[in-house]
């Protein structure tokens, strides 16, 4: 979506709502409004959410008052946001500093991507864990359970020079992964993303897309099988896995299952 022009009585509004919602932040209104029109802001984010877009115009433009709102509230629930990763104090430390970086400086900060469609703390929810899930790949120990991973996917059929080694085969999947990936609509592959890649559950992501949880899951059920039958497929396995193989097979391939969907994405960007 490119930059909005949304009329002055919405932007009235957000303005009225986020001086409201953040009374020590002050930002003129004309400056306020060219804010928003260099954003990736949805009307329908304007309506539901111009306090936090308020608060975001105001961070973007520099404002020490808004900033330091923006690390008590939203930067201060990032160990909370993360915790599943078990990051140590200096991991976490680092972590911060990188989501200031990235999201408040620079030519292009991260914030100015904020469109309203969800709460800010749950979009910097998802920055900040898909910053984790990296720096958690970086050190990544290879999995105690990757031997059963290995039995099962030789119990499917697998080509058995291709299970010689885990090394060998994770390029093999990873390449077949982004073979089905990149076939997939950009509704298919955002759900994946948010599931693989930011750690979201089902009741947040219907909660983003404002569907019933029961939705979510069969979003999810239905795409893990399409996705795996193909590559399936594609390597040539044999029958269809049993859960208890699929978990296996998921087990090991989930770490590049994340990074080719992040690679697609990006390569769909660019485009």
């Amino acid at each position: 979506m490119g930059p909005t022009t949304p009329d002055e009585g919405a932007l009235q509004a957000a303005a009225t709502a986020g001086a409201a919602a953040y009374p020590t932040v002050s930002l003129p209104f004309d400056r306020f409004g060219a804010r928003v029109a260099a954003m990736t802001v949805s009307a329908r984010g304007l309506d539901a959410r111009g306090h936090e877009i308020y608060l975001a115009a105001a961070c973007l433009e520099g404002l020490p008052g808004a900033i330091a709102v923006f690390e008590e509230i939203f930067l201060g629930r990032v160990r909370l946001h993360v915790r599943r990763f078990n990051l140590g104090v200096t991991e976490l430390d680092d972590l911060r500093q990188g989501l200031r970086i990235k999201l408040l400086t620079g030519a292009y900060p991260g914030l100015a991507t904020f469109a309203g469609d969800a709460p800010l703390d749950a979009w910097v929810r998802v920055v900040a864990v898909r910053m984790a899930l990296d720096l958690s790949q970086a050190h990544r120990a290879p999995a105690a359970d990757d031997d059963e991973a290995l039995a099962s996917l030789q119990a499917l059929g697998a080509d058995p020079d291709l299970l010689l080694d885990k090394e060998g085969m994770r390029p093999v999947f990873q390449s077949a992964l982004e073979d089905v990936l990149s076939g997939l609509d950009a509704h298919d592959k955002t759900i994946l993303r948010l599931h693989f890649v930011d750690g979201l559950g089902i009741d947040a992501i219907g909660g983003l897309y404002h569907v019933h949880r029961a939705t979510a899951a069969r979003w999810l059920v239905v795409l893990r099988e399409q996705v795996f039958d193909r590559v399936r497929e594609r390597l040539s396995l044999g029958r269809k896995p049993s859960p208890s193989e699929f978990r296996s097979l998921v087990r090991l391939v989930r770490g590049d299952l994340a990074v080719s969907i992040d690679r697609v994405l990006k390569d769909d960007k660019k485009g």
